[in-house]
């Protein structure tokens, strides 16, 4: 097993834990195969999913990091429709090219504290450059939901609880479901203080389709969480979490119903698809939604070409726009006319087909890595046709492809190789609630790093050093 100094560097900057995770499977090489970490692979979160057996180990300061570039990023993002649009729909509409009505639908129930309390994801490359969001995903199915479940599991397998040993690592638990839920009861109370002690308040997760088969362990656990969090903070108020889709939701005078209990708040898991009936029970001030309809503009890619075209404009101030330049590649709109590239000026048209090898062409409404085109894969003609249609379409981004630093995973029966890693950091309102890594092997032509592409998640275990 070669450990390359750059390999090493690069872990290394995660976390000094995380080097020598390396150096203990190079003298233990029981840790390279992939059945010795079936305790996780093959427990009831894992299955049928693309886990990686390895963990990622990162250091408080790298947390921090994460923190500060997720947390700031997404209040620029929020604060877009009001400071960018001045909330006016129509000129939104014709930015993000979407017909009025749609755009009309996103903002139906929409105040400052829906905008505010929005769930989502970045997601953000660690190059040599520094940490870098290619996008950022608010939206409440983010995936995370094995995190918390999945590392004990990993504690307790002999070949990293015989590492931690060894070296004497600490382990900063996560908190990933106690931060979600902690964030809703917050918010619920603030919007129901007024209930007297022994009423409800039930909350509920709704997703596209939804089948219970048997008790799930994961959502017992949470509901106790929830009722545990609705007793210390309220009074005793009690309360229940529910799982199911819409079709187990009905409407009775404004007010949301799961078998004769009253659903006050509701955590959407349909990509902001939500009946009307249930937006007009927010409209009327009986349901808190999250994140409903308003997820189409919020998730929107162009919304980093925005904050990208626009960091030295006066909308923001020095120290935002310190952010967007720290944080965001370059990205743009793929709309026919001059631009920026760092002081340069440049025809966007132009500079997208003389650069192909440096960009990234997408579709601002694709998720799971859908269309996303590297210029370094492309032929020149192929390209072309790439450009000419995202020209035509104009609702695409172009952005500056941003190269992962190597890593070292586990690879195949029995082995490990070069990997490239996308990290996503989660955001509850301005809360951090850490996240997870899509890890990838370098070897191959097509290197979109995403679950649907073949990547696998590895669960972030935070540590001292």
């Amino acid at each position: 097993m070669e450990i390359t100094e750059e390999i090493y560097a690069a872990h290394q900057t995660l976390s000094r834990c995380s080097a020598e995770f390396l150096e203990y499977i190079r003298e233990n090489p029981n840790g390279l195969k992939r059945s010795n970490f079936n305790p996780v692979l093959l427990a009831p979160p894992s299955r049928d999913k693309p886990i990686h057996p390895w963990p990622t180990f990162i250091s408080k300061p790298m947390k921090h990091q994460a923190e500060e570039a997720s947390v700031k990023l997404f209040d620029l993002i929020k604060s877009i429709p009001e400071r960018m649009f001045s909330g006016e729909l129509q000129k939104m509409g014709h930015y993000y090219e979407m017909p009025l009505n749609m755009v009309e639908l996103a903002f139906l129930g929409v105040n400052n504290d829906t905008i505010k309390n929005l769930l989502g994801r970045g997601d953000f490359v660690f190059s040599a450059s520094g940490l870098k969001c290619i996008e950022y995903n608010v939206q409440a199915n983010l995936g995370g939901w094995e995190l918390d479940v999945l590392e004990p599991l990993y504690m307790d397998t002999p070949v990293i609880s015989e590492f931690l040993n060894t070296y004497h690592v600490r382990v900063h638990k996560n908190r990933f479901f106690f931060t979600l839920l902690d964030f809703i009861v917050d918010n619920a109370l603030a919007r129901f203080s007024n209930r007297n002690p022994g009423s409800e308040i039930n909350l509920a997760f709704v997703s596209m389709k939804y089948t219970q088969v048997g008790e799930d362990p994961v959502q017992s656990n949470l509901n106790a969480l929830y009722q545990t969090l609705l007793q210390q903070k309220a009074n005793r108020l009690k309360g229940d979490l529910i799982f199911c889709d819409f079709s187990h939701l009905e409407v009775v005078k404004d007010s949301v119903i799961f078998r004769d209990k009253h659903i006050h708040h509701l955590v959407e898991m349909s990509n902001g698809l939500v009946p009307m009936k249930v937006i007009e029970a927010v409209q009327a001030g009986k349901l808190l939604i999250y994140n409903g309809p308003v997820t189409k503009i919020m998730s929107n890619k162009l919304n980093l070409a925005l904050l990208s075209e626009h960091k030295d404009s006066d909308v923001f101030t020095r120290e935002e726009r310190a952010v967007i330049d720290r944080y965001i590649p370059w990205t743009r709109k793929t709309v026919p006319g001059q631009t920026t590239y760092g002081t340069e000026k440049i025809e966007l048209e132009d500079f997208i087909l003389t650069n192909r090898e440096r960009l990234v062409i997408k579709p601002s409404w694709g998720i799971g890595g859908q269309d996303v085109h590297l210029g370094l894969h492309a032929s020149e003609g192929v390209w072309r046709q790439l450009v000419e249609r995202a020209l035509g379409q104009r609702n695409w981004v172009v952005q500056e492809y941003i190269e992962s630093l190597p890593y070292l995973y586990q690879e195949g029966r029995e082995g490990c190789s070069r990997h490239q890693a996308v990290w996503g950091f989660f955001v509850f309102g301005t809360r951090y609630a850490g996240g997870f890594v899509r890890v990838l092997p370098e070897k191959g032509t097509r290197k979109i790093i995403n679950t649907h592409q073949g990547a696998e998640k590895s669960i972030i275990i935070e540590v001292e050093a």
